[in-house]
């Protein structure tokens, strides 16, 4: 049986097997967020924190709102 996949099942599959790829770009969408936000990157120390709870189809904007509160807790 096959089965037809939409352009956006393409793309997350494609991500899904290629973690690298699909990793830089979530850090690149995290610094086009943090400008939209109108708040300074992330520090190498706030990075790690972002990086460890990264998941495969994490959304930037999630991360940067974790970046946030990390920053309200300092």
């Amino acid at each position: 049986m096959w089965v037809e996949l939409t352009p956006e099942e393409l793309n997350g599959l494609h991500l899904q097997q290629n973690p690298l790829l699909e990793s830089t770009l979530w850090t690149e969408w995290v610094g086009v967020v943090c400008g939209w936000e109108k708040i300074a990157l992330p520090t190498a120390e706030e990075w790690t924190k972002l990086r460890a709870e990264f998941y495969h189809g994490k959304a930037p904007i999630h991360s940067v709102g974790e970046l946030k509160n990390l920053r309200i807790k300092e």
